[in-house]
């Protein structure tokens, strides 16, 4: 009857999903369990339209988006679609700053901008 019950609480644990490793007894087997968990990492994106006074894309401005905590610093100039991209960004503190406009524009005063990749 000790039997019974002692496969039964086996069972039981094993459903709770408690892996048992068996203690080494005399000179029976022993197992090793080695696992590894695996969790993917949340990243972030950030898209930048340049544009001029009437809505058109502004090709030829120079942007850099860093992250000082993470040594991350990243320098594009936008194309003649006015549009940057920065993609695959650790989560964590970025500054987007305007390092340079085209000739005959002024620089735009909002700028950098400061904002949190995350949680």
């Amino acid at each position: 009857m000790k039997i019974t019950i002692a496969v039964v609480a086996l069972i039981l644990v094993a459903m709770a999903g408690i892996i048992l490793v068996p203690a080494a007894q005399g000179t029976g087997p022993t197992y090793n369990y080695n696992y590894t968990a695996i969790n993917k990492m949340k990243l972030g994106a950030v898209t930048l339209a340049k544009v001029d006074d009437l809505n058109n894309p502004l090709p030829g401005a120079v942007f850099t988006l860093a992250c000082a905590p993470l040594s991350y610093t990243v320098t594009q100039t936008t194309p003649a679609t006015g549009l940057l991209v920065w993609t695959n960004l650790k989560w964590g503190d970025y500054t987007l700053a305007e390092v340079s406009v085209p000739e005959g524009y002024d620089p735009d005063p909002l700028f950098p901008k400061n904002f949190h990749i995350g949680k």
